[in-house]
This record gives structure tokens, sequence and C-alpha cells, in this order.
């Protein structure tokens, strides 16, 4: 196993459920990520994901998931699985 090329990705935690496991999220792509925020979310609207590079005079980018938010789907655990 290449350890240098095991990490960079973005993992999806839910602190709701006490035995769910963590969830790579690998169409947020693969970097040194600084960090992940969200945005807004709004009924109908793509979530969307920012994360930035952590190299020098790397880029800030800008992650859609290709399914819409919607506040009343109670079962909504794919919406970062495509973008």
């Amino acid at each position: 196993r290449n350890e240098a090329n095991g990490h960079g990705y973005i993992v999806e935690i839910d602190p709701y459920t006490q035995n769910s496991r963590a969830k790579k999220r690998t169409a947020l792509g693969r970097f040194r990520h600084e960090g992940c925020a969200f945005g807004k979310l709004e009924a109908g609207k793509p979530v969307v994901f920012y994360s930035g590079h952590d190299s020098r005079f790397e880029y800030l980018y800008k992650f859609e998931s290709a399914a819409a938010w919607d506040p009343a789907d109670a079962n909504p655990a794919n919406r970062l699985a495509t973008g």
C-alpha cells in the first residue's frame, strides 16, 4: 500500500446515527483539502460545498451536487455521491 496516495478525500460522518460509518466522498475530489464548508441550503437547489487546497498558489474549489436539496427528504444520505 502506498501511504502517500491513501489520503486526500473529504469524509462525511453522521453524528446523529450511533452506528453509522464514515463515507468517503470521492466526488469532491482528492487533494490536500484545507477544509470543507457547505453553502446555504435552499429547497430545490443543489447542495454546494467549498473547499480550499492546502498548498501554495492553489485554489478554492466549489462542488455542486447533482441532487437538489429537499428538507422533507427522510433519506438525504447520498446527495454528495455525484456532482
